[in-house]
């Protein structure tokens, strides 16, 4: 069993749900409150040093994770797929999952900390930050022309990418007249069956 500790508002904790409903793999999803309202459960306390979702417990080994990526590599190895065998394809897949966790998500959070939670904050934050962002995005674009997937066939690298370009489209406003092959890849993915059930899990998980 994989305990998953999210927040429906979390793209990261997103990515986990989705990962659960693609691998069918036992789980329990428990949505943690970010907002401070609520005490956060103890047990999840201990699991994120952050406070951050996603964090995991997998019950059948006691492995305890508190990092998306490292938590999506465990359940694809756990699972046997979505994790290319070969090395230069598994390194590939890798590579991508990094470039999602050092640029795509940190300049997005932060797009969205200095555009909706602290606009007064921003100083010359939200500028940089979204020029980030349109390179980021620019660099992914580029990387789906002519491919139906990031790495040629579904992995977790796609998994990792698709609640971020959701919530850039959003809230950012992510064009398909801009960004033409992330457009496609997103509205294939988004038909998806395990991506449809896995973000609906996500929003209806019970509170902690």
């Amino acid at each position: 069993m994989i305990k998953l500790f999210s927040n429906p508002q979390s793209p990261n904790g997103q990515k986990i749900a989705i990962m659960l409903a693609e691998t069918n793999l036992p789980s329990d999803i428990v949505t943690v409150d970010l907002s401070g309202q609520t005490p956060q459960p103890e047990e999840f306390i201990k699991l994120s040093p952050k406070g951050s979702v996603p964090a995991i417990i997998d019950t059948q080994t006691d492995v305890r994770l508190f990092e998306s990526t490292a938590i999506l590599v465990h359940l694809a190895e756990k699972a046997g797929m979505l994790l290319p065998e070969s090395s230069s394809k598994r390194a590939e897949v890798m590579e991508w999952l990094m470039f999602e966790a050092s640029r795509i998500a940190p300049s997005a959070g932060a797009w969205f900390y200095f555009k909706m939670i602290a606009p007064n904050e921003q100083g010359d934050g939200l500028d940089f930050n979204a020029a980030e962002l349109t390179a980021a995005t620019q660099i992914i674009d580029k990387r789906l022309e002519n491919r139906e997937y990031i790495c040629d066939e579904f992995s977790i690298a796609d998994i990792a990418y698709y609640p971020w370009v959701f919530f850039l489209t959003e809230y950012v406003g992510l064009s398909a007249e801009n960004y033409p092959n992330l457009a496609r890849w997103a509205s294939r993915m988004s038909q998806r069956p395990s991506i449809v059930r896995g973000s609906e899990n996500n929003q209806n998980a019970k509170a902690a």
